[in-house]
Protein backbone atom coordinates (compact mmCIF):
# COMPACT_ATOMS: atom_id res chain seq x y z
CA UNK A 1 0.00 0.00 0.00
CA UNK A 2 2.71 2.46 0.86
CA UNK A 3 4.19 2.12 -2.62
CA UNK A 4 1.17 2.27 -4.45
CA UNK A 5 0.30 5.93 -2.17
CA UNK A 6 4.28 6.61 -2.96
CA UNK A 7 3.41 6.50 -6.87
CA UNK A 8 0.22 8.01 -6.67
CA UNK A 9 1.98 11.15 -5.13
CA UNK A 10 4.56 11.14 -7.42
CA UNK A 11 2.02 10.90 -10.49
CA UNK A 12 0.06 13.38 -8.65
CA UNK A 13 3.36 16.36 -8.76
CA UNK A 14 4.56 15.52 -12.22
CA UNK A 15 1.20 15.01 -13.83
CA UNK A 16 -1.58 17.42 -12.06
CA UNK A 17 -1.89 21.11 -13.33
CA UNK A 18 -1.07 22.29 -9.74
CA UNK A 19 0.91 19.23 -8.60
CA UNK A 20 3.64 20.81 -7.16
CA UNK A 21 1.64 23.06 -4.68
CA UNK A 22 -0.75 19.99 -3.64
CA UNK A 23 2.71 17.60 -2.78
CA UNK A 24 3.88 19.91 -0.93
CA UNK A 25 0.80 20.86 1.10
CA UNK A 26 0.16 17.06 1.49
CA UNK A 27 4.12 16.80 2.22
CA UNK A 28 3.88 19.36 5.50
CA UNK A 29 0.48 18.59 6.11
CA UNK A 30 0.37 14.80 6.27
CA UNK A 31 3.25 12.70 4.94
CA UNK A 32 6.63 14.55 6.55
CA UNK A 33 8.59 12.35 9.19
CA UNK A 34 8.90 15.29 11.29
CA UNK A 35 5.50 16.17 12.84
CA UNK A 36 4.65 20.10 12.40
CA UNK A 37 3.05 21.54 15.82
CA UNK A 38 0.14 23.63 13.70
CA UNK A 39 -0.79 25.25 10.95
CA UNK A 40 1.30 28.40 11.21
CA UNK A 41 4.21 25.79 10.99
CA UNK A 42 2.91 24.00 8.34
CA UNK A 43 2.29 27.56 6.53
CA UNK A 44 6.01 28.75 7.39
CA UNK A 45 7.39 25.27 5.54
CA UNK A 46 5.35 25.99 2.91
CA UNK A 47 6.50 29.32 2.15
CA UNK A 48 9.64 28.16 0.29
CA UNK A 49 7.41 26.34 -1.95
CA UNK A 50 4.53 28.42 -2.22
CA UNK A 51 5.28 32.02 -2.61
CA UNK A 52 2.86 34.23 -0.44
CA UNK A 53 0.49 31.49 0.96
CA UNK A 54 -1.74 32.51 3.57
CA UNK A 55 -3.60 30.40 5.82
CA UNK A 56 -7.41 30.65 3.87
CA UNK A 57 -5.23 29.84 0.64
CA UNK A 58 -3.79 26.52 2.94
CA UNK A 59 -7.04 25.85 3.64
CA UNK A 60 -8.43 25.95 0.45
CA UNK A 61 -5.74 23.98 -1.31
CA UNK A 62 -5.51 21.50 1.08
CA UNK A 63 -8.92 19.79 0.64
CA UNK A 64 -8.36 20.22 -3.37
CA UNK A 65 -4.81 18.05 -2.88
CA UNK A 66 -6.39 15.41 -0.90
CA UNK A 67 -9.01 15.02 -3.71
CA UNK A 68 -6.96 15.19 -6.33
CA UNK A 69 -4.60 12.20 -4.83
CA UNK A 70 -8.03 10.55 -4.06
CA UNK A 71 -8.86 10.89 -7.79
CA UNK A 72 -5.38 9.09 -8.83
CA UNK A 73 -5.47 6.37 -5.49
CA UNK A 74 -9.23 5.50 -6.69
CA UNK A 75 -8.44 5.56 -10.37
CA UNK A 76 -5.70 3.12 -9.78
CA UNK A 77 -7.51 0.45 -7.26
CA UNK A 78 -10.52 0.18 -9.47
CA UNK A 79 -11.19 -3.26 -11.18
CA UNK A 80 -10.68 -1.12 -14.67
CA UNK A 81 -7.30 -0.82 -13.76
CA UNK A 82 -5.85 -3.59 -12.63
CA UNK A 83 -3.92 -4.06 -15.64
CA UNK A 84 -2.07 -0.46 -15.67
CA UNK A 85 -1.45 -1.54 -11.73
CA UNK A 86 0.83 -4.44 -13.04
CA UNK A 87 2.64 -2.20 -15.41
CA UNK A 88 3.75 0.00 -12.33
CA UNK A 89 4.02 -2.93 -10.10
CA UNK A 90 4.69 -6.33 -11.81
CA UNK A 91 4.66 -9.09 -9.73
CA UNK A 92 7.64 -10.62 -8.70
CA UNK A 93 8.70 -14.28 -10.12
Amino acid sequence: MLTLLNSAVDILRSKHKHGEQYYWILYYSYLSPQQLQNTDEIIENLQPHIANISTRTYYRKRPEAVQALSSILWGYTSKDCLKMLDKFFPKEK
